[in-house]
C-alpha cells in the first residue's frame, strides 16, 4: 500500500509514498468513517448537534 524509499535531506529518514492501491484503501476507510459518524450523530437533534460542536470548538482552542 505504501513505497518506502530513503529520504534524500536525511539519510536516517524514510520517506512513505502511498501507491494506487494505497490511495484508494484510504477513500474506502474515509467513506467508511464518514458513514459512521453520520450514523451515529443522526440520534442527536439539530439543536444537540450544534451544542456539541460549539463545546467541541471550545475544547480546541
Amino acid at each position: 500500500l505504501v513505497v518506502r524509499a530513503a529520504d534524500p535531506a536525511d539519510r536516517r529518514a524514510v520517506v512513505l509514498t502511498p501507491t494506487d492501491d494505497g490511495r484508494r484503501v484510504q477513500r474506502e476507510v474515509d467513506a467508511a468513517r464518514a458513514a459512521d459518524a453520520e450514523e451515529l450523530f443522526a440520534r442527536l437533534s439539530p439543536g444537540d448537534r450544534t451544542e456539541l460542536a460549539r463545546i467541541l470548538r471550545s475544547l480546541a482552542d
